[in-house]
């Protein structure tokens, strides 16, 4: 910043020097007629790098208008979620969850599958690490909540993923829960 406040000072000055210097008798026009075209090279440098910064600028507002947008429609399917948990007459727009039509279980799998996209946020946004994943779902997989939720919903998830760190975030969940189901019903 500093520096580009002294060069911003310098080119200003300049013409002053130069109606200094024009005064002088002995001047080499020549000389300081290469000196502009210095200047000119120079300033078509300083358009390219602010031109640069602009080009820059607008690519981080367009990702964090994306960011943003997913946020509301997370927001929005959390909401959703959150009535048909208070409504059960809400819960059948919804479509089968599974075949088990108890409400508590229904109400369950929502609210893990809550769980599991906010994990998922968490994850895309490198707030949550691989390690840390693994371990919060062997916890929620050693419950029959959470193995019932995967178990109704991991092939799906996994086939429409999109994106590397989406995918990757859905494979390390099915990876945990297979370790988790193979831990509680070791081999014979």
């Amino acid at each position: 910043m500093l520096a580009s406040v002294l060069v911003l000072v310098l080119v200003i000055l300049s013409p002053f020097a130069l109606a200094v210097l024009a005064d002088e008798d002995g001047v080499d026009w020549n000389s300081l007629s290469t000196v502009g075209q210095t200047y000119g090279a120079i300033s078509a440098v300083i358009a390219v790098v602010a031109l640069g910064g602009v080009a820059g600028s607008l690519v981080v507002q367009q990702r964090e208008a994306k960011s943003n947008r997913e946020q509301s429609l997370r927001m929005l399917h959390t909401d959703l979620l959150k009535m048909a948990m208070d409504n059960p007459e809400y819960m059948e727009c919804w479509g089968p969850f599974s075949a088990d039509n108890d409400p508590a279980h229904l109400r369950q799998v929502m609210y893990t599958n809550m769980i599991v996209s906010h994990w998922e946020m968490m994850y895309e946004l490198g707030a949550l690490t691989e390690g840390h994943l693994r371990e919060l779902g062997a916890a929620m997989f050693r419950g029959d909540p959470g193995r019932r939720f995967w178990a109704g919903s991991r092939e799906r998830r996994i086939r429409t993923a999109h994106g590397r760190r989406e995918v990757r975030f859905q494979l390390i969940l099915d990876d945990t829960y297979r370790q988790v189901l193979e831990e509680s019903d070791p081999p014979r």
